[in-house]
């Protein structure tokens, strides 16, 4: 069921109908759509369709599509921690996720580990990939966070 809900939510999505879209996309990512959790994290972090803007709501969204290996997820959750959107600034963490979703296919992911790697000593490029490892190797169930 969260499949049909899930497109229902992103075609109203893609005709910026992001009310409309919300309740649909917010269904289907209750049921653990990881794609749903995804696209209800950018209405949340953009405040898209008059939707007010919620970091938390964001985070623990994007969160939870990036822990099911989502790649699209893991990749702009990477540039929140690069950042410091919505959570701390972490490069460490920005690390382990973009590494995260360039294995999980996302052709972005090697233009911004050449970035990070400018920004970060090898230590911390061991230890970001270290923590992805462990990620990968519990299923997403042992991935750190800044809480």
């Amino acid at each position: 069921m969260s499949e049909t809900e899930f497109e229902k939510g992103k075609k109203l999505y893609d005709e910026e109908r992001y009310l409309e879209a919300f309740k649909w996309l917010d269904k289907a990512a209750k049921q653990g759509h990881a794609k749903a959790q995804f696209y209800l994290s950018v209405i949340y972090r953009n405040g898209l369709g008059g939707m007010p803007v919620n970091d938390d709501e964001a985070v623990k969204w994007i969160r939870k599509a990036a822990i099911q290996g989502y790649a699209e997820a893991q990749y702009n959750l990477s540039g929140m921690y690069y950042v410091g959107e919505s959570v701390p600034k972490n490069y460490i963490y920005s690390y382990m996720w973009i590494s995260l979703a360039k294995a999980n296919g996302e052709e972005r992911a090697q233009e911004k580990i050449e970035d990070l790697t400018k920004d970060m000593s090898s230590e911390e490029i061991a230890e970001a990939l270290k923590l992805a490892q462990k990620c990968l190797e519990s299923k997403y169930k042992d991935c750190p966070d800044d809480e």
